[in-house]
This record gives structure tokens, C-alpha cells and sequence, in this order.
């Protein structure tokens, strides 16, 4: 007698067969059998846990059920077959975000290379959940209005028994669990899938009465409708703390009131000699690549107080930072070091080129990955200080810089708690307790 997989272990409890024909069944080794049966029990578990936990904190007036029990359809979309005009629209995992679906970034499949069948056409309250990729799956939306429209394969449409549920409240009950749904995922690192076995067994909570329902969901949307206007109201105020700063660095730094020069007369420009491959976990000093993040390495070429330009970039977004002490860089890093220190402050010299990124991002040149080459930093133009007025505006655009971070943290902050306030409200509301 042997043990056969028909399926994997989390798709249902029957996934697991015995057998006594070999026939289109695969034997396996016993220490393989054994940790099979362990993925089940752990999933029978974590299974029936879920309803336990739900039956403690909801009423005799709510049903717990999986969402196979309360769905019509459940499946994963089309592989399209793209064209430019005249086709079905497509919504792609781009089209989920912030539980909106956006057809602005939808595509348009020919329907006469490959039809698609009828209950593939998303329908006005389906649900859409992000199925493919790290940072994108989980992501879920409604269906909101009516369109001749299906999703393709990274995409998978639920859609509720509308006997059971508002079609809104369906909606939160799936916002609801969207964490779980984005640490559902099985795969590697960035190839995670949700499967439709997982997704099928989702518990969900909710009132037999529909008006019930529907009292909930007028009560979650007037409260996630002011947590988004405080949210709107904060990311203004930190848009607001960058403008100030900003404006300062352009008042400065483009004034016509000011006599200018070419910053290559009065700065050294070398690059680094080293491949990005170079950094070392752990190691004893900076590695300046492009990236935002500085690495490490154990080794250096740099003992100097530098401006580290990033060289390149695919979408042009350039960095720059300052660092004071030995280091190392890229090959396509720029090591910018003031060439009289008696004329020409490095802070100074940073900011300029802080207020020049946006500069830098319009002239930078290449096809595919985007560089600057050493005549644009050369000449680009420096405004002409003294020592003592370069140093005095040093102090103000630093001090500036300071207090705009400490209210970028704070705003952030408010969002953060903005995010677990939704999750507050969503937890009692699946509770039964609003």
C-alpha cells in the first residue's frame, strides 16, 4: 500500500489519498510521507483554530464559513494575448492598489486569437486580490461599476452569493484580510503565489442579516472616510515641509541676483574604480554605489571630505551624499572634492548639487540606464559666496534640513497610527462588536 499526493497539502484535507493501485499515483519516501502529513495537520489546525478564535468573538447571529462556502466563482483570469486596439480589457495587478480598481493602466486582449469564457467577465461587486510577486500580492479591490472586462492570470476574481452578502460589506470582509492574504503566499523570494485552494479557504465572519451588514458598512465607510481625509491633511504637511526646504535651495541656488561659475573650476571630479560586486557584508568602510544605501568593504581608496554623486541610473534618479573619512566607490560614482577650502565650502558645494538633481534627471543621457557624464558636473553653475556667506547659508539650509526631517518622522508617524486605527476598526467590526 502506498501513499499518494494528488494535490498539495494546503489546497483541501482530501489532498491526501491512500491508495493500493500505482496507477497514476507517485510513492514516496516515508521521511517525505511524514512531513506531508505534517503540513496537513498543521493546516487542519491552523484551520479550525481560525473558527474557534471567530466563534469566541462573534455572535449566534454571525456565520463563520470558508469562503468556498460563500463565493459563486473563485479563479485566477486569462493569459491574455495583447493588442493595441479594438480588444477586451485587462486588469493587471498595477490596476489594484489603495482598494481601487484603476482602468487607466488596463490593457486590451484580442478576443479572436483566444475567447474568454462568460464567467471570467468581472462583474459589478466581484473582488479582485493581487496574486503574483512580493509587495504585490495581497493587494485587493472592488469591482465598482459595470464593464466588459476580465483580469489575466496574476489576478484572481471572488466573487460573493449575493443571497449572503452586500456587496459592499463583502468588500471590507476582503480588506479585512488582506495581511493574511499577502503572508499566504508560497515561493521564492519575489515569485510568492497565492494559490486558489488558499484563497477558497479563507474564514471569513459575518451577520445573517443583511441589514446588519449593511449597518456595518455605513458605519466603517464614515470612519475610513475621515481616517483618509487626516491621512490626505498629513501627506500635505509633508509635502509642505519638503517645499520649504526646497524653496530655500532654489532661492540660493538660482537666484539671478547672483554672480555665477563652473563648478569644475573650483572642485576636483575623479570616479571610483570599482564593480558594485565589490561590497562586503560587514565590512570596515562605505561603499558609495548608486543606490540610495551606502554598502561596506574592507578595503579603501578615499580619505577625504567628498560630495558621492550617483553616475547612473535606469530612470534617472540620481542621489548625492556627503561623507567625511575613508571610503571606497563605484565605477560610475563621482568623488567630488573641494580643491581650496579657503574659497569653497563642501556643505556648499553639496547643497548645489542637491538642488541640482532635478537638473541632472532632464540632461542625463542613455537609452537604457541613465548616466551623467563628467562635462555636465563641471559645468554646472556655482554661485559666487564668500567663505563666510557659504558657511552662514550652510547653517541655515542644515538646521532647515533637520527640522524637516523631525517633521517628516512625526507625519509618518501620524499615518502609521492613521493604518492601525483602520485595523482597529476592522477587527471589531469582524468581531461583531461595532
Amino acid at each position: 500500500m502506498a501513499l499518494a499526493i494528488l494535490d498539495t497539502p494546503s489546497s483541501a484535507v482530501n489532498s491526501i489519498e491512500i491508495c493500493t493501485s500505482n496507477k497514476n499515483q507517485t510513492e514516496i519516501p516515508i521521511d517525505d510521507l511524514y512531513d506531508g502529513i505534517k503540513v496537513l495537520v498543521r493546516y487542519i489546525i491552523t484551520k479550525n483554530k481560525g473558527r474557534e478564535n471567530m466563534k469566541k468573538t462573534t455572535t449566534k447571529d454571525w456565520e463563520i464559513k470558508t469562503l468556498e462556502e460563500v463565493c459563486e466563482f473563485i479563479s485566477r483570469g486569462i493569459s491574455p494575448k495583447y493588442t493595441e486596439s479594438q480588444g477586451l480589457v485587462v486588469v493587471n495587478q498595477k490596476c489594484i492598489r489603495n482598494h481601487v480598481v484603476n482602468l487607466e493602466l488596463t490593457r486590451l486582449h484580442d478576443n479572436n486569437l483566444k475567447a474568454v469564457s462568460s464567467e471570467k467577465f468581472i462583474k459589478n461587486g466581484d473582488v479582485l486580490i493581487n496574486s503574483t510577486g512580493t509587495g504585490t500580492l495581497g493587494r485587493v479591490a472592488q469591482v465598482t461599476e459595470d464593464i466588459k472586462a476580465t483580469v489575466d492570470s496574476h489576478v484572481t476574481i471572488v466573487r460573493p452569493n449575493t443571497e449572503i452578502f452586500d456587496k459592499r460589506f463583502f468588500a471590507w470582509v476582503l480588506f479585512s484580510l488582506e495581511k493574511e492574504i499577502e503572508e499566504s503566499g508560497a515561493g521564492a523570494s519575489g515569485q510568492t503565489e497565492l494559490s486558489r485552494d488558499t484563497v477558497r479557504n479563507f474564514i471569513v465572519s459575518y451577520p445573517k442579516d443583511k441589514k446588519e451588514q449593511k449597518r456595518i458598512v455605513k458605519i466603517l465607510d464614515e470612519k475610513f472616510g475621515v481616517i483618509e481625509k487626516l491621512r490626505n491633511i498629513t501627506k500635505k504637511q509633508i509635502a509642505d515641509a519638503k517645499e520649504l526646504f526646497e524653496s530655500r535651495l532654489d532661492e540660493v541656488y538660482s537666484s539671478p541676483d547672483y554672480n555665477f561659475g563652473n563648478l569644475g573650476d573650483s572642485v576636483n571630479i575623479k570616479t571610483g574604480k570599482l564593480n558594485s560586486n565589490a561590497a562586503v557584508v560587514g565590512g570596515d568602510y562605505p561603499f558609495f554605489t548608486c543606490s540610495r544605501q551606502a554598502s561596506q568593504i574592507d578595503s579603501y581608496s578615499f580619505d577625504c571630505d567628498a560630495v558621492l554623486l550617483a553616475g547612473n541610473n535606469a530612470s534617472a534618479d540620481f542621489n548625492v551624499k556627503h561623507f567625511k573619512g575613508k571610503f571606497d566607490a563605484y565605477q560610475r560614482t563621482y568623488v567630488i572634492t573641494v580643491l581650496n577650502n579657503a574659497e569653497l565650502d563642501i556643505r556648499f558645494v553639496y547643497n548645489l548639487l542637491l538642488h541640482g538633481l532635478a537638473k541632472f534627471k532632464e540632461s542625463a543621457v542613455g537609452a537604457g540606464t541613465k548616466f551623467l557624464k563628467i562635462g555636465m558636473i563641471q559645468d554646472f553653475q556655482l554661485p559666487l559666496f564668500t567663505l563666510k556667506e557659504q558657511k552662514q547659508i550652510v547653517k541655515e539650509l542644515d538646521e532647515l534640513s533637520v527640522k524637516t526631517k523631525e517633521l517628516e518622522t512625526i507625519f509618518h508617524q501620524k499615518i502609521a497610527d492613521l493604518e492601525e486605527l483602520k485595523k482597529s476598526y476592522l477587527a471589531d467590526a469582524f468581531a461583531g462588536k461595532l
